[in-house]
C-alpha cells in the first residue's frame, strides 16, 4: 500500500521491489517494537534486588585500582570519571596513545589477577 501511495503522489521510485522490501521490513520492525508481551505480576512474584552486591563490586573495583601503580591509577581514575577515548586520555596525561593503551591493558590485567 505504501508503494502505491508513494507512486500515486507522483514520487519517482527507481526500484519498486527494493522500496517494497524496505517498507515491509520497517513496518515489521515497528510492529515488533511496539508489541511487547506483558504478563500480569502476581503478588508473590514481586521482588527487589539487593543493592549490596553492587556496592561490594564497586568497592572491590576501587580497591583493585588503588593497588595499581600510580601511572595506571591516574588513567583509571579518568576512565571512572567517564573518559574512555585513548586519544583524549593521552592529551590529558601528556603521554603517547600507545603508552595509554598499554597502561590500561596492564591495569585491567592486574585488577583481574588480584581479584579474590
Amino acid at each position: 500500500m505504501r508503494l502505491w501511495a508513494r507512486q500515486a503522489s507522483g514520487a519517482q521510485i527507481d526500484d519498486p521491489e527494493a522500496y517494497a522490501m524496505t517498507a515491509l521490513a520497517n513496518l515489521a520492525r515497528s510492529h515488533w517494537r511496539s508489541h511487547k508481551p506483558v504478563e500480569d505480576i502476581e503478588e508473590n512474584q514481586i521482588s527487589h534486588r539487593a543493592e549490596a552486591p553492587g556496592h561490594l563490586a564497586c568497592r572491590d573495583v576501587a580497591d583493585a585500582i588503588r593497588h595499581l601503580p600510580s601511572d595506571q591509577v591516574a588513567l583509571m581514575q579518568l576512565v571512572l570519571l567517564g573518559e574512555t577515548s585513548p586519544r583524549l586520555l593521552a592529551e590529558r596525561t601528556g603521554v603517547p596513545i600507545g603508552t595509554v593503551n598499554s597502561r590500561l591493558a596492564r591495569a585491567g590485567t592486574s585488577a583481574r589477577r588480584d581479584r579474590p
